[in-house]
């Protein structure tokens, strides 16, 4: 776990630099918020190893994952509330997550790409998933905490996503909101539950970062990623819109598309492990996550423009 601990810490390091890449104010000063996140969730999970070798005696994941039955409960928590903070910074799991729309918002477009559509879900979701079910697989409780964590975050996230008019922080929260998925599936467990994790994990990953590049490429035509200063967007930009289609509907769940499948397959799992209620907050977010993006098309991409447009994307 130490090895996980240095790359995961060079890794965040270089990701801190990218997002005070354009050197603004706005920018310096998403980069310094999201260094200090960073250095919190660097000292829970640094703090957590402490405790995992000054009672164990080792940092193998294997040979911890055999003596934590036998740490008293008090110990255990403290060492699982540490992980599941620190990781959970990195995920953007609510109520970890503010740190994440200003980065992304402020960041360049191909920044903001990488960090959603690979480094949350590398550095925050893969360390989640180890030492959830490598570390701590048979304690039930911890699986109950991602389950609350990953409802949460799908209903916060899209709340505030649907009430966003930057392109961009709405994309952010989205993020939020479908990392959410992933925290219920390996909340559930088990085959499916895992399965439909790992593929939300690789659609949501083309998708939002197709999205966010196709962002980009309106704000550096446009000016602004401001949705109410944005009108008739397919006017001027026609294949940007028809990739953006494809990310918002990917990401929505529209079938075929990728996340339609791992959306349902964590559905079936819910209801397969007897999360009923989860299930059916699954396919509400879902619902949630169409109607802001169809919100979006019908005000930037495809509303009416007074005059005519010439098309300047070839």
């Amino acid at each position: 776990i130490w090895n996980i601990f240095v790359f995961f810490e060079i890794a965040s390091l270089a990701s801190f630099v990218l997002v005070a890449f354009g050197l603004g104010a706005e920018e310096m000063e998403a980069s310094l918020r999201y260094t200090v996140m960073g250095f919190l969730s660097s000292v829970f999970i640094l703090f957590a190893m402490a405790m995992i070798y000054g009672l164990t005696g080792t940092l193998n994941i294997p040979d911890f994952a055999r003596e934590v039955s036998c740490l008293p409960q008090s110990h255990l928590w403290f060492i699982v509330s540490l992980f599941i903070a620190g990781f959970g910074l990195k995920m953007a799991l609510v109520p970890f997550h503010s740190w994440l729309p200003d980065a992304h918002s402020t960041a360049p477009a191909p920044v903001s790409a990488l960090l959603s559509g690979i480094f949350v879900k590398v550095i925050g979701f893969y360390c989640v998933m180890r030492i959830s079910l490598n570390v701590f697989g048979h304690v039930a409780q911890v699986k109950t905490v991602l389950l609350l964590l990953g409802s949460l975050s799908m209903v916060v996230g899209g709340v505030m996503a649907y009430g966003q008019k930057n392109i961009k922080r709405m994309f952010a929260y989205s993020t939020i909101s479908q990392l959410g998925y992933c925290a219920i599936g390996i909340g559930i467990g088990g085959y499916l539950g895992c399965l439909g994790a790992l593929m939300h994990f690789i659609g949501h990953a083309f998708s939002k970062s197709l999205l966010f590049l196709s962002a980009g490429a309106v704000e550096y035509m446009e000016g602004t990623s401001e949705s109410e200063d944005l009108r008739g967007i397919n006017d001027r930009m026609p294949f940007t819109t028809l990739v953006s289609n494809l990310g918002m509907f990917g990401i929505a769940g529209v079938p075929p598309l990728g996340n339609f499948w791992s959306k349902l397959i964590i559905i079936l799992a819910a209801v397969g492990a007897g999360y009923t209620g989860i299930a059916l907050l699954c396919i509400l977010v879902a619902v949630l996550t169409l109607s802001y993006f169809l919100r979006l098309l019908r005000t930037a991409y495809y509303s009416r423009t007074e005059g005519k447009k010439e098309k300047r994307e070839v």
